[in-house]
């Protein structure tokens, strides 16, 4: 609905004994009284990682070397949060210990190699107010031979990301 207000002027004039009224109307301003007001609000895709709980690897004994490597159940257990349908990928942060650790998941049935390239651990095609997920940790290749006293470094890094869902 448009709305026009208008104002009249009357100018009084005087002459010669006679008065005259001379009446203007003058258009001020015109404007729409229904004007809607929006705005966009984005939400992005949101997530959060935490450690729950962190175990440290045991010593290394004389089975270990046998078996040629060392179990670690729930090495970590991570609480994911995320608004969208996401996937929690892993990859070692410390390229020269690649080869001495995998990892496993519910998801992930086996265990793999912790490797410089990203590899998915969990997927959910939901969004979550807090997954738990425990990870089961093992210390490979124990040689006699190849492997002499010396620190490894266990350096996972967790991201989650946004899961693509394919629409059939």
């Amino acid at each position: 609905m448009i709305v026009v207000c208008a104002v009249v002027t009357i100018h009084l004039v005087i002459m010669k004994n006679n008065v005259f009224f001379i009446f203007f109307l003058n258009t001020l301003i015109a404007f729409n009284l229904n004007e809607n007001l929006s705005t966009i609000v984005t939400i992005p895709p949101l997530y959060s990682i935490e450690v729950l709980e962190k175990k440290e690897f045991i010593d290394l004994t004389i089975d270990n070397f046998k078996n040629k490597f060392q179990l670690h159940e729930e090495c970590l257990t991570i609480l994911v949060k995320s608004n969208t349908p996401w996937d929690l990928v892993v990859y070692s942060g410390d390229d020269n210990n690649v080869s001495n650790f995998q990892i496993k998941t519910e998801y992930l049935n086996e265990f793999t190699y912790l490797t410089s390239a990203p590899f998915s651990i969990y997927k959910s095609q939901e969004p979550t107010n807090g997954k738990v997920i425990s990870i089961d940790c093992q210390r490979i290749l124990l040689d006699w031979d190849s492997k002499s006293t010396h620190n490894w470094t266990f350096s996972p890094v967790f991201k989650v990301m946004k899961l693509n869902i394919e629409n059939d």
